[in-house]
């Protein structure tokens, strides 16, 4: 199975506590510029 999400279904799945598990299960397509904003200004934000 396979899920494509944006940068705020990531946030709120992650805020949810299911984003682990949801990845666990399925494999979860982001595009290049939702991995810059969740994940690399994410990591700059804390």
């Amino acid at each position: 199975m396979r899920f494509v999400v944006d940068a705020d279904g990531m946030i709120k799945l992650n805020k949810a506590g299911v984003l682990e598990l949801l990845a666990q299960q399925a494999e979860i397509l982001i595009g290049p510029e939702v991995f810059r904003e969740v994940v690399q200004e994410g990591k700059v934000r804390g």
